[in-house]
């Protein structure tokens, strides 16, 4: 991290905060070749380089077999709900997408669908076999489509409340 603005060294104060930025930020999506377990890096968490290696969500098994040499990844559209990416890998890795997994994100391989795993206590990540893939996380929370329907509902209940205290005119 680098401080980019907060009080001076010498006592006079520039800023009433102090603002850092990342230095080397990780990319917003990368593969990952290696699995570590999360015991390992709480012992030696200076030794975690979570550029080249991940750990799963506790009690998720999985190894990469045939572990890749060499991956691409490209982000070809990234907003808030949706997220797609050409992703290219001469054998096997763990996709990982710098962004929180929050219940309700959805992924899909080459049109098919698959597992989104927690990955590092908090991003998004997902197995991918070697070749070229499209990947694409979509936010689809079970609760939305609740929502419509209790909206729903409650334009009916207001439409037929309109229509019963509706004045007659003679």
């Amino acid at each position: 991290w680098e401080r980019i603005a907060g009080p001076d060294v010498a006592g006079e104060a520039s800023a009433e905060v102090f603002v850092y930025r990342a230095v080397n930020p990780l990319p917003r999506a990368f593969c990952v070749n290696r699995l570590v377990s999360r015991e390992q890096v709480l012992a030696a968490p200076e030794a975690f380089d979570p550029r080249r290696e991940a750990f799963l969500e506790q009690g998720r098994g999985w190894s990469i077999e045939d572990p890749f040499e060499t991956s691409a990844v490209e982000v070809t559209r990234h907003e808030p709900e949706r997220v797609e990416l050409r992703v290219t890998l001469d054998g096997e890795g763990l996709l990982v997408l710098c962004g929180q997994n929050y219940p309700g994100w959805t992924a899909t391989v080459d049109g098919e669908a698959i597992e989104v795993w927690t990955v590092n206590s908090l991003l998004r990540g997902l197995s991918l076999e070697s070749g070229e893939h499209v990947v694409v996380f979509e936010f689809r929370p079970s609760s939305w489509s609740w929502a419509w329907w209790v909206a729903l509902l409650g334009l009916i209940g207001m439409l037929g409340g309109g229509l019963r205290w509706a004045p007659v005119e003679p």
